[in-house]
Parts: structure tokens; C-alpha cells; sequence
């Protein structure tokens, strides 16, 4: 999970460290240089899922797992993809309770992700009012809970204190070097709880709602100019941490902003998840006695499916053409 600048505590485990910084920095940098040649060699092959890592699912809050038949074709895609809750996905099975979510097309659920940005994180009116109702509701029932990281941490230094004062009296250091990491110590206990008193939450605090907006707002008009699916899941992950969506009605029905987005804007912005009023949704309500082919994308009569078949007469017919015009492999 990403946290903002201020919420990363850094602690020295060894003293002094097993490898030089240096050294440290120059593996990472040879390490980031391997993923950025991979992903750059393989982006035109591999399709990126825009709904993965952030995505969850809004009946039982689990991930999304994105999965596709095992069929390569010439161009080194795979077949039709879907996403599943967790909960649905094969791994799962045996150890997860099925929720009542159900599998979507992964084309279908992306197409979902892109007009939610382009059309309602692109409109500061709503996105104001919605921030502001979430927040009216979060005072009324949220409680904060005792920051129990920084806390951790403040116990471990303490106790890195009593276990230098005791090498000191055994003469396993001189009394030289327990002073200088006592005075360590004891700076690195003061940086933790200004820190905690930075995020503690006053009652009554001003949000700053108008810079979120603003930052959400340009994030989205950025993600409407772009065409390469990598940079739109990156720019998704750094405006969203969580997007619930409810798979069997294709809808978007809240989502919580990034650590990194927020980090940018200090303290006392909402973190909790956002409930949208109205889900946001891209199919139209069908009538009783019609139906929505999975195929054509067509809404159709009833009388133009076979029994239980989410295609339409014409897409199955469609389908069986192609399957028989395609050459036999050996």
C-alpha cells in the first residue's frame, strides 16, 4: 500500500548497515532498469488490466483477480479476458465463501473504469458535493482509532534504549558510543511523535476539499488525452486506492482516494471510502421482456435468445462461421 512522505517511519535495524547506500541504491536502480526493459518489451503483447489492484468488490469487498482462457493468437494475446471477485476465481475455490457477484467481460468493466473518469472526475460541481455529503457523514459515525504504527514504533525505540544502556554497564560499548546512540534515540523518538501530532484529527479542522478537487479534476483531464493503457492505469492508481464496483449490475459504487493523492495535501482530507448516491453505470434499465446480448451489445427480445444463452441468435451463428473458417493447427 502506498503512504504518504510524512506516514513512512524509518528505523535502522542494523547499525551499521549490511550493505553501503551506495550499494543499495545502485542494485534498485539496476532492478528498475530489468522491469522498465520487461514491461517495455512486452506492453504491445500484454493486455493491461485497468480494474486490477485497485479494483474491489462491492457485494464483499474483496479484490478483483482479472482471468482469460489459455489461447494465444498470432499476435501474442490472449482470448477474452473477465474479472471475478476473489471470492469467484478458481484459487479461491474451497476457501472462500462465494458472495453474489458474478464474471464481466474485461473490456466491459474498463470501458466502465475510462467514462467514470472522463465524465464525472472531470466535473468539479459533483465532485464537491459528493466529497462534502461524505465527509458530513464521516463525522457523525467515525471514530478515530489510536495510531498504533507510530506507537509500535516508539516502543521498539524505547526498548533499543534500555538494551543500550544495558551494553553500556556490561562494558560491551564505551560510554561514549552509549551516549551518541541514547542522543540518536532520543531524536528519533521526538521526529515520532511530532509526527503523531501532525495527523492527530481536531474537530472542526478546515478540509482543504477545493485542492482535492482541483487535483482530482486535472488527473482526470490528463487521463482523457491519453491513449497508451499503461500511463491510464498508473494515472488511476495515483488518484484511487480502492473502486468498488458491482459486477452483476456493471456499476461503480464508491471508491477512496490514493495515499499519494492526499499525502500531496496534507493532513485531515478524507480517507474513508466515498459512497456514490446514484451508481454510475453505463446500461440502460432494460424492459420486462427483452434482453441484453453479451455479443452484438445489442438490447433484444427474448424470442431472439435460445434458453439461457447470454448471445443472441445471430452472434452464436456468427460465431460457429468464424470457428469453422479457422485453419487446423497440428
Amino acid at each position: 500500500m502506498k503512504r504518504a512522505p510524512e506516514e513512512i517511519i524509518r528505523v535502522k535495524v542494523i547499525d551499521p548497515p549490511a550493505v553501503t547506500i551506495d550499494r543499495f541504491r545502485r542494485v534498485n536502480a539496476i532492478l528498475d532498469e530489468i522491469h522498465y526493459n520487461y514491461t517495455r518489451s512486452n506492453k504491445e503483447t500484454r493486455f493491461v488490466n485497468l480494474c486490477t489492484v485497485i479494483g474491489r468488490c462491492g457485494i464483499c469487498g474483496q479484490p478483483l483477480y482479472s482471468t482469460a482462457n489459455g489461447r494465444i493468437h498470432a499476435d501474442g494475446s490472449k482470448g477474452v479476458g473477465f474479472y471475478a471477485c476473489k471470492s469467484h476465481h478458481p484459487r479461491s475455490k474451497g476457501r472462500l465463501t462465494k458472495c453474489g457477484s458474478a464474471w464481466v467481460k474485461r473490456e466491459t468493466l474498463d470501458e466502465l473504469m475510462i467514462a467514470f473518469c472522463q465524465q464525472k472526475l472531470t466535473d468539479p460541481e459533483f465532485l464537491t458535493t459528493l466529497i462534502q455529503c461524505s465527509l458530513a457523514k464521516s463525522s457523525e459515525i467515525i471514530v478515530p482509532f489510536p495510531d498504533r504504527t507510530r506507537q509500535n514504533a516508539i516502543d521498539a525505540l524505547r526498548r533499543r534504549e534500555k538494551k543500550n544502556l544495558e551494553m553500556a554497564e556490561a562494558d560491551l560499548i564505551t560510554v561514549a558510543e552509549a551516549r551518541a546512540r541514547q542522543v540518536a534515540i532520543h531524536l528519533e523518538i521526538e521526529k515520532v511523535q511530532a509526527s503523531m501530532e501532525c495527523n492527530v484529527h481536531r474537530p472542526g479542522a478546515s478540509l482543504n476539499v477545493v485542492d482535492l478537487v482541483t487535483k482530482v479534476v486535472r488527473g482526470a483531464l490528463a487521463f482523457r488525452r491519453q491513449s497508451d493503457r499503461l500511463q491510464m492505469k498508473l494515472t488511476i492508481e495515483t488518484m484511487f486506492s480502492e473502486v468498488f464496483f458491482r459486477l452483476r449490475e456493471q456499476s461503480i459504487v464508491a471508491f477512496k482516494f490514493s495515499a499519494e493523492l492526499l499525502g500531496k495535501l496534507g493532513s485531515g482530507l478524507p480517507t474513508d471510502i466515498i459512497n456514490l448516491d446514484t451508481p454510475f453505470s453505463l446500461m440502460r434499465k432494460i424492459p420486462e421482456g427483452e434482453k441484453h446480448c453479451h455479443g452484438c451489445r445489442k438490447t433484444l427480445f427474448l424470442t431472439d435468445f435460445n434458453k439461457s444463452q447470454s448471445r443472441c441468435r445471430d452472434c452464436q451463428k456468427q460465431g460457429r462461421e468464424l470457428r469453422k473458417a479457422r485453419p487446423l493447427t497440428l
